[in-house]
C-alpha cells in the first residue's frame, strides 16, 4: 500500500508540475499577445530612455532637443534623410546681401497643442529668450529677433553668421503665452510637434500623446511613452517584455532576447581623447582650476598618438565591431576634410609614431616608457566612472600608446571632477551634431573657458582667422571652405594634420534592443543624443506582424 500511495503522489505531482508549467506558459503568452494587440491597434510604443533625457525638462530655450529632435515642438527648417536643410514652420526665408538680416515667412496653419495659434511673435520670442539664456546657442551676433506680422519674422545681426540656419534647424519654438518662466515651461511645455505632454513625473516618466493639432505627418501610435533605466534596469525589462525599445551597450548587445531583435544605427557621434596643447602653468583657468600638461603640450606625443594608435582594433575589441574608424570628429560631414587625412594617415601606423617620438628626442627605457629631458611620457586620461564604454576606450587606448612607449593611466572619475581638470588631464570625450559650429568648439581660443568647449585651450591666430571668416561668409559654400581651412589649410589647421590636440577614434553606431514586429522605418544619421536621434522619423514608426 505505501508502495502504491507513494507513486500515487508522485504521479500527482509531475500532473501539477506540467499543469503549472502549462499555466506559466500561457500566462506569458497571454502577456505577449497582449502587448502585440496593444502595438498593432498603435495604442502605445514604450520605450526605454536614458536617465538623463528626462532630468532637465523640455524648454527648447535652456536646451531641450539642440541636437535637432524635439518630439514637442516645430522648428523652423528641418533635416532630410541626407542631412540637406528642409522648410519646416518656414514656407521660405532670404538673406540680406550683407548677411545681417534674415527674414522668414512662416506658416498659417500651425496651432500649438493647447489649440492657439502658432504667429512670428512666438518664433521671435524663442530666439530673443534662448539669447537671453545663453546656454545652448552662440547667438553673440543676434541682435534681435522681431515679428513685423503674425507669419514674418526678421532677425537682425551685428554681423554676418553663417551657422544661423543650422541654429534654425535645431532651435525648437515655444508658446510665448505658456512660457511664464523657463522652469515653468520645461516642467508644462506647449508646442506645435507631433506629441504633446499628458504626464511628467521629472527624471522617471514622460508620456505623450498624439498632437492632433500637428500640420504635419501625424504618428501612427497614439502614445508615446519614455521611461528612464539604468543599463541593467533596461536589460531587465527588455528580459521581462515591459517595454518595446531600449538603447544597450554593445555587451548588451550580445545577448539572444526573445521577441527581440538589434537594430544597428550610423552615427556621427564620436568617441575621441582631448590632449592639452598647453604646458603645465601656476595660472589657473578662468573657473580656477589648473591647466596645462608637460607631456600632452608636445606635439610629437599627439601626433605619434594619432599615427600609433589602431582604432580598428579597439572598435573589435571594445565595440564588439559596432563602429567607424575616424581621423577626425567631422569625417562623415560636409565641412570635413577626410579626403585630406586620408592620403596621409593610416591606421595604427606605429613605425611612423616611433619615427615622430624618436626625432622629438623622447628616449626609450629599459621599462619600454620613452623619457625626454627627464620627463616621462605619461599621462592620466579620465573617463565618467558611470560609463563603461568610455572606461573599455580609455583602457584600450593606454594599451595602444604602451606599444609606442607612451605610459598612460586610465583614471575614472565624474563629471563634476573631469571638469576642473578638463584643460590639464587628456578626457575621453563624446559628442557629435550637425552644426559646423562644432568646429569653433572644438579649436576657436574665444571659445575657451566655455562649458566643454576647447578644452584642449587651442589657440592658434590661423585657425581663428579661418572660423571668423566661416562665420562671416555670406554664401554657404565659403563658409564650409573656411571651416575646412580651419582644419587644414596646406600649412596649418587643428585637426590631426595640424596641432592635433585631438585623437579621434571611431563613429560608435547605437544599438537597440526592438520588439519583433516594430518597423521604426528609416533612421536618420544619428547625432549624440542617441534617445531622440531614433525619433527623428517618429511619424514613420509602425508595427508590422
Amino acid at each position: 500500500m505505501k508502495k502504491i500511495l507513494k507513486i500515487g503522489i508522485s504521479v500527482i505531482a509531475v500532473t501539477l508540475m506540467f499543469s503549472f508549467l502549462g499555466c506559466e506558459k500561457n500566462s506569458s503568452e497571454i502577456k505577449e499577445a497582449s502587448k502585440i494587440e496593444r502595438l498593432e491597434n498603435k495604442e502605445e510604443v514604450i520605450v526605454g530612455v536614458g536617465q538623463s533625457m528626462l532630468e532637465k525638462g523640455f524648454d527648447p530655450c535652456k536646451g531641450w532637443g539642440n541636437y535637432g529632435v524635439t518630439l514637442i515642438q516645430s522648428k523652423l527648417l528641418d533635416f532630410d534623410f541626407e542631412n540637406n536643410i528642409i522648410k519646416d514652420l518656414a514656407e521660405n526665408y532670404e538673406v540680406s546681401e550683407d548677411g545681417k538680416t534674415w527674414i522668414f515667412k512662416i506658416r498659417e496653419d500651425v496651432k500649438f497643442s493647447d489649440g492657439q495659434k502658432l504667429t512670428a511673435k512666438d518664433v521671435a520670442f524663442t530666439f530673443n529668450k534662448t539669447k537671453e539664456i545663453g546656454t545652448t546657442f552662440d547667438f553673440k551676433l543676434l541682435e534681435k529677433a522681431e515679428a513685423l506680422d503674425d507669419k514674418t519674422v526678421k532677425f537682425t545681426f551685428s554681423a554676418p553668421c553663417s551657422t544661423f540656419i543650422y541654429n534654425a534647424a535645431n532651435l525648437g519654438i515655444v508658446a510665448e503665452h505658456a512660457y511664464k518662466d523657463t522652469n515653468t515651461y520645461s516642467l508644462n511645455p506647449i508646442g506645435s510637434g507631433p506629441y504633446k505632454v499628458v504626464s511628467y513625473t521629472q527624471g522617471q516618466q514622460l508620456i505623450l500623446d498624439r498632437n492632433e493639432e500637428y500640420y504635419g505627418t501625424k504618428p501612427k501610435f497614439k502614445r508615446l511613452t519614455l521611461v528612464t533605466m539604468t543599463p541593467d534596469t533596461a536589460l531587465a525589462s527588455i528580459k521581462a517584455g515591459d517595454i518595446d525599445i531600449v538603447n544597450v551597450s554593445e555587451a548588451m548587445a550580445q545577448e539572444k532576447i526573445e521577441n527581440y531583435s538589434i537594430l544597428a544605427t550610423k552615427t556621427m557621434d564620436f568617441r575621441a581623447i582631448s590632449m592639452p596643447v598647453i604646458k603645465k602653468s601656476e595660472k589657473l583657468t578662468e573657473k580656477g582650476n589648473p591647466m596645462g600638461n608637460d607631456v600632452t603640450s608636445d606635439i610629437a606625443i599627439r601626433k605619434a598618438i594619432n599615427y600609433g594608435v589602431d582604432r580598428q582594433e579597439i572598435i573589435e575589441n571594445v565595440l564588439y565591431g559596432y563602429g567607424e574608424v575616424i581621423f577626425d570628429f567631422f569625417d562623415s560631414l560636409p565641412w570635413g576634410i577626410k579626403d585630406e587625412i586620408r592620403k596621409e594617415f593610416k591606421n595604427g601606423d606605429i613605425a611612423k609614431a616611433n619615427e615622430i617620438l624618436d626625432k622629438a628626442g623622447w628616449k626609450m627605457k629599459d621599462n619600454g616608457i620613452r623619457e625626454k629631458d627627464g620627463v616621462k611620457a605619461e599621462f592620466r586620461l579620465l573617463y565618467p566612472a558611470s560609463d563603461d564604454t568610455r572606461q573599455s576606450c580609455a583602457e584600450a587606448f593606454a594599451v595602444q600608446c604602451k606599444k609606442i612607449g607612451i605610459n598612460v593611466i586610465p583614471e575614472g572619475s565624474d563629471w563634476t571632477e573631469m571638469e576642473k581638470r578638463q584643460s590639464s588631464d587628456a578626457c575621453v570625450i563624446g559628442g557629435g551634431q550637425y552644426t559646423p559650429e562644432a568646429v569653433a568648439r572644438f579649436y576657436f581660443s574665444e571659445r575657451i573657458g566655455g562649458p566643454w568647449s576647447n578644452i584642449v585651450r587651442e589657440n592658434n591666430p590661423t585657425v581663428d582667422e579661418h572660423i571668423r571668416a566661416a562665420y562671416l561668409a555670406t554664401d554657404e559654400k565659403v563658409a564650409i571652405k573656411n571651416w575646412q581651412k580651419a582644419l587644414w589649410d596646406g600649412k596649418e589647421g587643428g585637426s590631426v594634420l595640424g596641432d592635433a590636440p585631438y585623437c579621434t577614434i571611431c563613429y560608435l553606431e547605437h544599438l537597440y534592443f526592438v520588439r519583433d514586429g516594430l518597423d521604426l522605418g528609416r533612421q536618420k544619421l544619428h547625432t549624440h543624443a542617441r534617445d531622440l536621434s531614433l525619433m527623428a522619423n517618429i511619424e514613420e514608426w509602425d508595427f508590422k506582424k
